[in-house]
């Protein structure tokens, strides 16, 4: 600076200045300047970016205000032109309170032009995007919450403003706003919530609104307060309840606000009562049986006529609804039995070795369950097929909520399951206390098989069997993984399983292998004090101390369904990390190998230089779609943030 005034904790004036870098001048000059350094925040100017699309011409992006309204709300009030007309307007706000909530609301609105009328690619869109996320402080209220997650859009408003590929990407988005609260010492809870969901291929759009719950904890009615000794069976009778309003539509975004209530929307009242006992038959031995009651309430009901026709045909149902308060009922009961007992096996070595025992442990678990067949409550309405044939159909039918109607049939399944784990006990070498003079060793944390017989099925009682496993290894840097599928049954030329057995071991169907591990020159011992003097964001900061640091993942996957067919086998390699040349230097990098496909997959690497008050940084994808760089010297300050020199070429503005 040629000369500069400072007035303490308030703002800086400047003459001439130019910028030197490591102490050499270059031709970046600015004539004069201003800079604010209140300790409290205000309002200003948010400078815009520039970038070139190839329809909608060069560009400035993301240039407006900021307005700070006090210490707990703010604002932003940005936009976006074009050369060639487009347009775009931007709200966010953030706001927060502590012990209280937080959240963060940005509006969105643009006018889109591609190309130039009378051009065959020529588009024009309207778009619009709404996001809101709130959270409430768990310690605000223990007794009730509320929430918000919206996100809500246009059809076309990602493809043609999101920034990033997961935003292009993007075509199915999801909202959930939810209110819940319970009573103490009460067993009853009330939520509320509104959920929406759209498919911006298809500019579908499903919304609940609303979605009311009540529910009642379990209770046991028969225990006497205060009872001591020992209980009686009937003691342990449990008795809960749930009640549940719902109202929802499924249809187009252009035909959202044109629906009609009565026609378009469907809604309905279901509450539940199910009572349940459960009682130790022997050790490890437990008997449940339940009795479950439903109840429904609809607005409207179904009917079906028979409409004669002369042509071949004969005929033909139409279906018609049918307004008026409907209620309907169902039960069933069921009983399961489960025995889940923890066996143990130990090999104990000489004395003296450094292993000094092997531990194996099996945890079987086998359950049956059983519900009998119970004859539905005349949930059904009859209708005439022309006059001979009796047609039964369900009145309930497409509604929200409707009856079992399946006729009863009697269902069951007795299920298996073995879970193992091995560990080893050795000697601890590097105890000079004596306080820790053995340590454990996981060989293999889990191993663990499961499937289940139907008896009630009138063949291929089995389902497939699922195998995993997990374990570390290198002292717990390397997590190995696996997981797998086995068809027990045959398969015919037509790729149809019929009831024959595949072999003894039956048809591996699926598996998946995975492994990652990570290395650094401090393996991370050095983490958790860092993270304690940056307040907990330690992964924000670029560690300058670390020398090196590399993580490496490997996944393998195997689909063979038939095994008449080819099996799909996928091997992939991912590798990421950073370097420190020096203090100051910096590099980063992530990559990835398609083993099959002989292929490097998604591939970028980036430079950081430390200028001591500017930091210098250089990221680049160099192949592939996606193909950019971006270079930028700025002041690590934040009040100075905007005082940046940038240099880019950006596949999101060349996209178009």
């Amino acid at each position: 600076m040629s000369k500069a005034k400072m007035i303490k904790d308030k703002k800086i004036f400047v003459g001439f200045t130019n910028l030197e870098l490591e102490g050499i001048p270059l031709p970046i000059f600015i004539p004069f300047g201003f800079f604010p350094i209140t300790k409290k925040a205000t309002s200003g100017i948010i400078m815009p970016t520039y970038g070139e699309e190839r329809m909608r011409g060069f560009n400035l992006r993301g240039g407006g205000y900021y307005i700070y309204i006090n210490d707990y709300i703010d604002m932003n009030i940005t936009g976006d032109i074009y050369t060639n007309g487009s347009w775009g307007l931007q709200y966010a706000t953030q706001y927060r309170k502590r012990y209280k909530f937080n959240g963060n609301l940005n509006f969105t609105i643009s006018k889109n032009y591609v190309s130039e009328k009378g051009l065959p690619d020529y588009q024009e869109s309207s778009d619009w995007s709404v996001r809101w996320t709130h959270t409430q402080d768990g310690k605000a209220n223990p007794y009730s919450s509320f929430s918000a997650s919206v996100d809500m859009s246009s059809a076309n408003n990602n493809y043609y403003n999101a920034n990033t590929v997961d935003g292009i990407a993007n075509q199915r988005k999801q909202s959930s706003i939810s209110w819940s609260k319970k009573w103490p010492e009460s067993p009853f809870s009330l939520s509320g919530s509104f959920n929406h969901s759209q498919n911006s291929r298809d500019s579908s759009i499903a919304i609940t609104l609303p979605n009311l719950s009540l529910r009642m904890t379990q209770i046991y009615p028969f225990r006497k307060k205060g009872k001591s000794g020992e209980m009686k069976w009937y003691d342990n009778i449990g008795v809960s309840y749930s009640a549940e309003l719902r109202n929802s539509i499924q249809t187009k975004e252009d035909k959202l606000f044109k629906s009609s209530f009565e026609r378009d929307w469907s809604n309905g009242f279901k509450h539940n009562i199910p009572i349940s006992l459960q009682f130790k038959i022997a050790k490890d031995v437990t008997f449940t049986p339940s009795l479950n009651y439903n109840g429904y309430l609809n607005l409207k009901t179904i009917e079906k006529i028979w409409i004669p026709d002369t042509s071949a045909n004969g005929g033909q149902f139409i279906t018609r609804d049918v307004p008026g308060l409907n209620y309907s009922h169902d039960y069933s009961a069921s009983g399961s039995i489960g025995y889940t007992p923890t066996i143990y096996g130990m090999f104990m070595f000489k004395p003296g070795c450094k292993v000094v025992a092997i531990r194996h442990m099996i945890r079987p678990s086998i359950s049956a369950s059983y519900t009998p067949a119970i004859k539905p409550l005349g949930n059904y309405k009859k209708s005439y097929f022309d006059g001979e044939k009796e047609v039964e159909y369900d009145i309930h039918e497409g509604l929200t909520y409707r009856p079992n109607t399946t006729g009863g049939k009697q269902s069951g399944s007795i299920s298996f399951s073995l879970d193992n784990n091995v560990e080893m006990k050795v000697r601890n070498d590097k105890d000079t206390t004596g306080d820790e003079e053995f340590k454990k060793v996981k060989l293999l944390e889990s191993f663990r098989l499961s499937t289940s017989y139907n008896p009630f099925a009138d063949s291929m009682n089995f389902s497939n069997i699922s195998i995993s496993a997990r374990t570390k290894i290198l002292n717990n840097k390397v997590d190995l993984n696996f997981s797998g599928t086995i068809d027990p049954y045959a398969i015919d030329t037509n790729n149809v399983r019929y009831n024959k057995y595949h072999g003894k071991l039956g048809r591996l169907t699926n598996a998946t292998i995975s492994t990652n591990f990570s290395f650094s020159a401090d393996n991370g011992q050095n983490k958790e004090k860092k993270n304690d003097l940056v307040g907990g964001f330690y992964d924000d900061y670029m560690d300058f101390d670390v020398p090196w640091n590399i993580s490496i993942s490997y996944n393998f996957t195997y689909s063979r369904p038939s095994p008449y067919r080819s099996p799909t086998i996928s091997q992939i390699v991912n590798f990421s990390g950073d370097l420190s040349l020096t203090p100051k230097w910096k590099i980063n990098f992530q990559s990835g190998y398609d083993i099959k496909n002989k292929e490097v997959t998604s591939t970028s690497f980036g430079v950081t230089r430390d200028l001591h008050c500017w930091e210098m940084t250089f990221n680049c994808m160099p192949f592939g779609q996606h193909q950019s760089y971006n270079f930028e010297i700025h002041v690590r300050s934040s009040l100075l943030r905007d005082l940046k020199l940038t240099k880019r070429d950006s596949w999101y503005d060349r996209r178009l």
